[in-house]
């Protein structure tokens, strides 16, 4: 019989009873990152619908979105896009950008 193998009476088991268990908690574990992974995209999703809703009708025109297509447009986005991060700058740096260039004019 194989090292591995546990013979018993109309029964052959593996030899790591506990195998089984640990089967379970990858199951749950697999189980628990997807609902992170889900929580988290959702927030995400929230966040930039939010974002865009703040924004006003002639900047969602130069985006290209119309009001009542923002939810669509953002959940059609997959999760490279929905990491996006604004590039314009805060007022505070282009108030202080300003005012370096009127010192210098």
């Amino acid at each position: 019989m194989y090292t591995y193998l546990m013979q018993k009476p109309d029964y052959i088991s593996p030899a790591r009873p506990y195998a089984n268990a640990q089967q379970q908690r990858t199951a749950i574990g697999d189980a628990l990152r997807s609902w992170v992974k889900s929580a988290m995209r959702r927030r995400k999703q929230n966040q930039m619908i939010a974002m865009l809703e703040a924004l006003d009708d002639r900047m969602l025109d130069d985006i290209g979105v119309a009001r009542d297509q923002i939810r669509a447009e953002v959940y059609r986005l997959d999760d490279r896009e929905l990491n996006m991060r604004p590039v314009a700058r805060t007022h505070r740096r282009a108030y202080r950008h300003d005012s370096q260039i009127q010192q210098a004019a």
